[in-house]
């Protein structure tokens, strides 16, 4: 299922941060935060549980995405986002 986050407010986009820049969270939590295609792709490949991804359709190739979303878990939570929030939960440029 695909929702969309529209709001830098939203208790989702708020707990991916925590998870990004406290390493409590992430122990706390048992959860890691990974970015990028290639990263997606290899945590897929061996066999990570993806809970959530995010994208922005307007930076993300959609061949990749639609790759990357067919493989996951039909449990996977499949969040688009907006350019502005994008840049909030991104630690890459």
């Amino acid at each position: 299922m695909h929702l969309k986050i529209t709001s830098k407010q939203n208790p989702k986009i708020k707990d991916l941060v925590r998870l990004q820049t406290k390493s409590k969270e992430r122990i706390e939590q048992g959860q890691f935060v990974i970015e990028g295609v290639k990263e997606t792709r290899m945590a897929i490949e061996n066999d990570y549980e993806i809970l959530a991804a995010y994208y922005c359709k307007e930076i993300a190739d959609k061949q990749e995405i639609n790759l990357i979303l067919s493989t996951l878990s039909t449990e996977t939570l499949i969040y688009e986002v907006d350019k502005e929030i994008y840049s909030k939960i991104s630690y890459r440029n």
